[in-house]
Order: structure tokens, then C-alpha cells, then sequence
């Protein structure tokens, strides 16, 4: 965009702090792209970019987008991280929800494949998107469930659509101002 000088941000921003990255847009309009990044300061792999939903007119005005990388912590050990940002509509946000579920991608952690499943998932903590998911989820001696922050919209939040979960052997160093229930 012109406002952005016409940078490809996490590109710019990986360079600047001597990353890696993965982008999924999840808008798309002639060189116009917004969508979902990962980060890291280790190497990273791109596993899945996934797109769902309907084009709506001549842009690809938000097709939800799915993000999926491994990121080697050492030689024993691989990090797997979703990046999603789902649909703002019940219905569809329901088939990204399945398509999450049916690519087995959560049946994949264990002690030396974690997992975080991060991202905007429109839905808050009573939706079907946060609760279908948090179900799938084999919460084990490793997981850390903490309180929500309500996240949107973002000068006066209140209520939490985007959610990280964090399974398998990691350990949470600090969680700003989040509280452990």
C-alpha cells in the first residue's frame, strides 16, 4: 500500500531484526496484501498455507488464511506453529475450524514436537471455533491455560477473539500481564 511505502512489512521486519518468516495473505488486491506472519530466530519450514472461503468481487477481500511451519529448536526437538486467522462469520468460520481438525494437524505434538496454535479466530471464549478447538487440544502435564485479554477491538477491548494455545514440552518464561488460572 502507499501508506506503507510499498513494503512487504514482515519481510522488512525479519530483515531488520534478523529473522526468518512465513506471510499468508489473507487479502489480496493487485500488490496489495495483508494476512498472517510468522516469526523466528531460528530456521523455519513451511509446512501448509491454506486459504478458504469465497472471493468477494474483484479482490480477495479476507479468505481466511491458515499458516503452518516447523521450527527446529535442536537436533531432538521441532517446534510446530499454526498461525490462523478464521472467518468473521459463524458458518464459514465453522469449515476453517474442520479443516484445522480434518489436516490432523493437532494429533501432531508430543514431547519432542511441541505446538503453538496461534491467531484471530473471530470467535470469543463461548464460540464454537474456541471451544471446539480447546477440546481437541490433549492438555497434558506441559500446558499452561491462562486467563484471556480481551483483544478487541483494540482502544477499548473487550471482548477476546484472537487466542494462542500452547501444548507439548514448552515452558512459558513470561506472560506479560496474562494471569494463570
Amino acid at each position: 500500500r502507499g501508506r506503507t511505502g510499498h513494503v512487504h512489512q514482515p519481510k522488512m521486519i525479519a530483515e531488520i531484526l534478523g529473522m526468518h518468516y512465513a506471510f499468508q495473505p489473507s487479502y489480496r488486491e493487485g500488490e496489495v496484501q495483508y494476512g498472517t506472519a510468522i516469526l523466528s530466530r531460528l530456521p523455519l519450514k513451511v509446512l501448509d498455507k491454506e486459504r478458504s472461503g469465497k472471493k468477494f468481487g474483484a479482490a480477495e477481500y479476507m479468505r481466511p488464511s491458515i499458516n503452518r511451519v516447523e521450527i527446529t529448536l535442536d537436533e531432538n526437538k521441532i517446534l510446530h506453529v499454526i498461525n490462523a486467522h478464521l472467518h468473521w462469520r459463524g458458518g464459514p468460520r465453522k469449515k476453517d475450524v474442520k479443516m484445522i481438525l480434518e489436516n490432523g494437524w493437532l494429533a501432531l505434538h508430543d514431547d519432542t514436537h511441541p505446538m503453538v496454535l496461534l491467531g484471530d479466530f473471530n470467535a470469543g471464549l463461548r464460540g464454537y471455533a474456541y471451544k471446539t478447538l480447546g477440546e481437541c487440544i490433549a492438555w497434558g502435564p506441559h500446558e499452561v491455560r491462562l486467563k484471556p485479554l480481551n483483544t478487541w477491538w483494540s482502544l477499548f477491548p473487550c471482548r477476546s477473539l484472537d487466542h494462542i494455545w500452547v501444548f507439548g514440552a514448552v515452558t512459558i518464561e513470561k506472560t506479560g500481564e496474562w494471569i494463570k488460572l
